[in-house]
């Protein structure tokens, strides 16, 4: 299971009747993967599957843009890589991201 998710998302209207803090997308977020989580294996109800706190960075122009993408992929390919050589049992000295 991965330890932590990165999000890209981007809007330019919040749609009618729906809030627009960016803590009510990161909380629906959390609770649909929970619920999913929990279908699929059970879950302790006391056993804490997200960490209370996230970060947010507003991407103000293309280049973050592409650069955060950028990032966002290489992670995710270097903590596969990372977690397919533990599981072959070699050490690779990083955290994953």
């Amino acid at each position: 299971m991965p330890d932590h998710v990165h999000l890209i998302v981007g809007w330019e209207r919040v749609p009618a009747g729906r809030p627009g803090e960016v803590w009510h997308l990161v909380g629906g977020f959390k609770a649909d993967a929970t619920r999913a989580a929990r279908s699929v294996e059970p879950v302790k109800a006391n056993q804490l599957l997200w960490q209370r706190s996230f970060d947010v960075r507003f991407i103000t122009d293309p280049i973050r843009l592409r650069n955060a993408l950028n990032y966002v992929a290489a992670n995710a390919e270097r903590a596969w890589a990372q977690r397919l050589a533990r599981l072959r049992g070699v050490s690779t000295g990083g955290d994953g991201g």
